[in-house]
């Protein structure tokens, strides 16, 4: 198997570890954001009316369409990163130190995913602000929208999207890599454990994912807005002047305490499995290879 498929299965593994771990804390953000959103007192409040009035099933409404989605998404996200880092490598990295290289490979890989990503969150959005059960299932959500609004209608928050991933995304590796760097050089001398290197994973991983977070969440905001809005097309324009005459400036920030306290262990899990997975796959294909 060749480095860019393992890469991929690799994204995938991780990005459904990262689905799970962090459902639910995205369901809360997604109620918050929404215009609707200001029933709610605060994260603590949603969280309990969500128990209350649609029990624990409430928080992984909607699940199915985002795991499998986000799983691919996480996929394609990792396989991207790697071939635009290994491009940059060939190239002496562009003039560019490593870490700056980092950012630029990860700001390319979300040009790419935002694509993938703008309906698997246009339904994840509208499924879990779906409190009257209006749909069936994420599928039924999937064909109630085409037979609405055809493909542009699934495309809807696309802008948004965009900005969020090529932001977003460059830091997100960045961030990794340079946390990830800076924790290691504490072990110079020692061979670290498994267990040590998990424990570098996680903590790299969910300081990644907050920092990801704290700085595109108005964005993200403005996204979820446009994406469960069903009348007619809204801009990102048009949705910014909404959030703010109803909201004010906090209203970008809706949901930011639970999208940070998500982050950590979402993205704990997805470099945790993302580290895992590659490092077996790889291995395990050296020893294939040798044996033969």
């Amino acid at each position: 198997m060749q480095d860019a498929g393992k890469d991929y299965i690799a994204g995938v593994l991780a990005g459904s570890a990262g689905m799970i771990a962090g459902y639910p804390f995205d369901t809360v953000k997604v109620r918050l954001q929404s215009v609707s959103g200001s029933q709610y007192r605060g994260p603590l409040h949603c969280t309990v009316s969500i128990l209350r009035t649609e029990g624990i099933g409430g928080f992984f409404r909607g699940l199915t369409a985002p795991l499998v989605g986000g799983a691919l998404e996480t996929g394609l996200n990792y396989f991207l990163f790697e071939r635009a880092l290994e491009y940059t490598k060939k190239s002496g990295w562009l003039g560019l130190s490593r870490f700056q290289g980092v950012f630029i490979s990860g700001c390319a890989a979300g040009v790419g995913i935002a694509v993938v990503l703008t309906p698997v969150e246009l339904v994840k959005c509208r499924m879990q602000v779906d409190v009257k059960q209006m749909y069936r299932s994420a599928w039924d959500c999937y064909r109630d929208v085409l037979k609405r609004d055809g493909l542009r209608g699934l495309m809807r928050g696309f802008a948004a999207t965009e900005a969020r991933e090529i932001i977003g995304n460059g830091l997100y590796f960045w961030s990794y890599a340079l946390a990830k760097d800076k924790l290691e050089q504490h072990q110079e001398g020692e061979t670290p454990s498994g267990l040590h290197k998990v424990g570098i994973s996680i903590l790299a991983g969910g300081l990644a994912g907050m920092l990801f977070w704290a700085v595109v969440l108005p964005i993200d905001v403005v996204k979820t807005n446009m994406q469960v809005s069903t009348g007619s097309y809204q801009s990102m324009t048009k949705s910014t002047v909404q959030i703010l005459k109803q909201r004010g400036i906090r209203g970008f920030y809706a949901g930011l305490g639970t999208s940070l306290v998500r982050a950590f262990p979402a993205n704990a899990a997805v470099w945790v499995a993302w580290e895992l997975a590659s490092s077996y796959l790889k291995s395990s294909s050296k020893m294939h290879s040798t044996a033969n």
